[in-house]
């Protein structure tokens, strides 16, 4: 009965994506194979663990809605917010952008906060709690999340857990503000899953691709993360300090292992970390830098992005800056009692600042 209610959401949301009267041939034909995909794994050997549970995510009622304020239309605060926003890519109320024959075209700024991704950690490798599945991943004991206190690093929880990136624009699913040229694209996707990455497992591999690691593991670079914890806690992260998740550790190295004193704030660093990866690879799109377009940085902006906690325990009244202390939103989002525990997943929220423009 419950993969017969899983599968069911799965062809409602990909009807909902090739509903649009935009639809082409090719989305039709990605839904499909989205479909195909799904239904493979919902019939490959899965293990029967009561540790991972989770359910499919409702996108209107698990969503944060709050999150996506402040909304601001030419410059004027439309919708206000008790979450502290990060500075817009464009100010002014009016704002130009290359048209046709590089012509500039006039537009309004507009910005908010827009959900686009779930980012999935979990010690259960192959378990996907915001979409109910659990999958048999080969690759043996190693890729078990592990939460250790006599772990070499030190005395504090040594936590390693796996994470997956899964594609999810609200917006488009759910066909609001249609055609509206600020709003993400694409399609629903499982878009990167670090069980088979040899680089998140090894923290000597993942130096190899990012030899900067080595620059920032020292004393005096760590020591500096102090102005971001505090930052984080009073207001945004410095954005200067990339290397630093605030009280959450260092951004480096970029593997699934992480110091902290609670499972749920390694959590939270370790989808951040994710996002840095994603950015160091190029595959994240900024939308709070360029506003007439997106920009795929190498070096993240922490500023510009949110989390909202999904999994096990959704919370739709909160957004979690990067570095912010698990104290002051982590209470009973773990508890011990329900099922899936340990297994998390965050909706990612993006800062969006663009300037609309008319194109006749």
């Amino acid at each position: 009965m419950k993969k017969a209610i899983v599968v069911s959401k799965m062809v409602f949301l990909v009807s909902r994506l090739g509903s649009g009267r935009v639809c082409t041939w090719h989305k039709w034909y990605s839904s499909f194979v989205w479909m195909i995909f799904v239904v493979s794994l919902w019939h490959l050997p899965h293990e029967a663990s009561a540790t991972c549970d989770g359910s499919f995510i409702n996108p209107i009622t698990e969503i944060c809605w709050s999150c996506i304020f402040p909304v601001k239309i030419g410059g004027i605060t439309i919708f206000g917010s008790n979450y502290p926003d990060t500075t817009d890519a464009v100010s002014s109320p009016i704002c130009f952008c290359p048209g046709p024959a590089g012509i500039p075209i006039a537009g309004i700024s507009i910005s908010f906060w827009e959900p686009v991704k779930i980012i999935e950690v979990v010690k259960d490798p192959g378990c996907f709690p915001s979409l109910g599945l659990s999958v048999n991943i080969a690759g043996g004991s190693h890729l078990s999340g592990t939460l250790s206190t006599t772990h070499a690093k030190g005395s504090a929880a040594y936590v390693f857990m796996q994470a997956h990136e899964i594609i999810f624009p609200v917006f488009q699913i759910l066909e609001i503000l249609t055609d509206f040229p600020c709003r993400a694209g694409g399609d629903f996707d499982i878009a990167y899953i670090t069980e088979v990455d040899p680089t998140w497992n090894n923290d000597m591999l993942a130096m190899i691709l990012n030899p900067e690691a080595l620059v920032f593991a020292n004393p005096i670079a760590q020591f500096s993360c102090i102005a971001d914890s505090v930052a984080a806690t009073s207001g945004l992260p410095r954005d200067e300090l990339f290397w630093c998740m605030g009280g959450w550790g260092s951004a480096y190295p970029l593997a699934g292992g992480i110091t902290s004193k609670s499972i749920t704030e390694a959590s939270a660093a370790i989808a951040s970390r994710l996002l840095y990866k994603l950015h160091r690879l190029m595959l994240l799109c900024d939308r709070n830098i360029n506003p007439c377009g997106c920009v795929h940085p190498s070096i993240w902006h922490k500023s510009h992005w949110r989390l909202q906690p999904l999994r096990p325990k959704a919370a739709t009244a909160t957004a979690v800056r990067i570095g912010e202390p698990v104290e002051l939103w982590g209470a009973n989002l773990n508890p011990a009692y329900k099922k899936g525990c340990d297994n998390f997943a965050y909706v990612v929220f993006r800062k969006v600042s663009c300037c609309a423009v008319w194109i006749p």
